[in-house]
């Protein structure tokens, strides 16, 4: 986890104000893995592959796969998200097209055990059960590689981002869907064990406040309190 920067914001209440600082962080995904409809019942956990590859369609199967990518936010509980965030994630031997989009997860799974089998179901069945809807997408174009390419950033929505700080032990993150089935999808997406470049690994970047200090708060509740029955 990384704080890049800080904005001074004011927020006037009655006579007095508080002062509180949008925080930009980034949070490194605390488990990542990759499924795919080709292997149904294999676990691409990202603590051990450095990369996975090919998210083409397969069979009848309606995808290829999907990436997934799971963020402990509890230091965050509480917080409040004041934009949109964005998740991040190396790509590299990209053809151009090959589209993904970003869904949130709804239902929780493992890195270590997460199978399309045991995640999804069957190849051919509907996978929409278990992600939320597409909050944006990106096509990656063929000169994509780990070392001369940025890592891509796919938006995620701010109220998708304030439940999570809501209730941090409902975050499931996020999944990478392929939008357009056939061959585009024969991208490999850099996994947590690419811990020798962390640019290029799964991670969320997110703008949140906090008041600074809390306690002017409740003092201030106090004083008009007193005031109004005086």
């Amino acid at each position: 986890m990384t704080r890049c920067k800080f904005t001074k914001w004011v927020i006037g209440l009655a006579c007095a104000s508080v002062t509180v600082f949008a925080d930009k962080v980034v949070v490194l995904a605390s488990q990542n893995a990759a499924i795919k409809t080709e292997e149904p019942a294999s676990n691409y956990n990202g603590m051990v592959y450095f990369q996975v590859c090919n998210f083409n369609e397969f069979g009848s199967a309606p995808i290829g796969g999907m990436i997934l990518a799971k963020f402990n936010l509890n230091i965050y509980s509480g917080w409040v998200a004041v934009a949109d965030g964005s998740f991040s994630n190396g790509i590299n031997w990209a053809v151009e097209g090959g589209y993904y989009g970003c869904h949130p997860v709804l239902s929780n799974w493992s890195a270590g055990t997460v199978t399309w089998q045991n995640f999804i179901g069957p190849t051919d069945g509907s996978y929409t059960n278990v992600i939320g809807p597409k909050m944006s997408q990106i096509g990656p174009t063929p000169a994509d590689s780990w070392l001369q390419q940025p890592p891509y950033g796919w938006t995620v929505s701010q109220s998708v981002i304030q439940a999570w700080l809501d209730n941090p032990g409902r975050c499931y993150g996020i999944a990478l869907v392929p939008i357009e089935p056939g061959n585009d999808n024969n991208q490999c997406f850099a996994m947590l064990a690419m811990n020798w470049e962390p640019r290029q690994q799964p991670k969320l970047v997110i703008d949140v406040i906090v008041p600074e200090p809390t306690v002017g708060l409740g003092a201030l509740a106090l004083l008009l309190a007193g005031r109004r029955r005086g």
